[in-house]
């Protein structure tokens, strides 16, 4: 995004809110104090009130990553439905039926879509996949906390042949807890998750995922913040780009009995 609002002639001032509500309205006050010409946002949870005040007062603004059901805003995000579904197709395909699913706790609409998308895909292809093949790790707990959690819900799962993480980091984490446990990815259990990170590519064997094509997505934010800005347009742009599945070791054509 840097890089983008260069090429106009702007800068960027960065602020992570960590998903936490006080620190997105902190760091929105603080921006409104520099009297910051657009806004790029990734909303957290019950960040409503304050993204309908910038909407009403006609401060350009365009969210990323996830969007507001019930207020009309602009967007750019991957279509999460799409990728999930896919993922889920993908290891249908290969012949894996015992697939587990781990998430966050997050009720978001881009983490609700991407379940909606692979329990589509899994019901589509009249696969079994019961609530008890869910996991839910809530944002907040630590990283030793999130494993332990991954590890006694992947051993509880008899019969487990692959799992999917809803999230890279969570899928970093995966990677822990299955090393932790013994088991060999791509043989014992195959791992796929969304968004990519240089450590799936790294990784021996290489991580499926499904990838967000970053630098459009970045492109469209910053186009869609300049048509607001030079044009002073107000007609809504929602812009839902593709998302990919990139094929890598952590999923083979299933061959041997999983690991229990």
């Amino acid at each position: 995004m840097e890089e983008e609002a260069d090429k106009f002639g702007y800068k960027v001032l960065y602020g992570s809110t960590e998903d936490n509500l006080t620190k997105a309205r902190g760091l929105l006050e603080v921006l409104e104090y520099r009297q910051v010409d657009g806004y790029i946002i990734t909303p957290t949870p019950n960040l409503d009130k304050e993204i309908e005040i910038l909407k009403n007062s006609r401060k350009p603004m365009v969210l990323m990553d996830r969007y507001l059901p019930q207020i009309p805003t602009n967007y750019v995000m991957v279509n999460n439905f799409q990728g999930a579904y896919d993922a889920a197709e993908y290891l249908l395909g290969l012949g894996y039926r015992k697939i587990a699913y781990v998430t966050t706790t997050s009720e978001q609409i881009q983490m609700k879509e991407r379940m909606n998308g692979f329990t589509a895909a899994m019901k589509a292809h009249g696969a079994a996949f019961p609530r008890k093949m869910v996991k839910k790790i809530p944002f907040s707990v630590s990283k030793d906390e999130a494993v332990s959690q991954i590890m006694e819900f992947m051993k509880s799962v008899p019969g487990l042949d692959a799992i999917f993480f809803a999230t890279n980091y969570l899928g970093v984490f995966g990677i822990e807890s299955i090393k932790d446990l013994g088991w060999k990815i791509g043989e014992d259990v195959a791992l796929i998750s969304f968004d990519d990170h240089d450590l799936f590519r790294l990784h021996t064997p290489g991580i499926t995922c499904v990838s967000q094509p970053i630098h459009e997505i970045a492109q469209n934010l910053v186009q869609v913040l300049m048509n607001e800005l030079n044009q002073h347009q107000h007609q809504i742009n929602q812009v839902v780009l593709p998302a990919t599945l990139v094929k890598r070791e952590s999923c083979r054509k299933r061959t041997k009995t999983p690991a229990v």
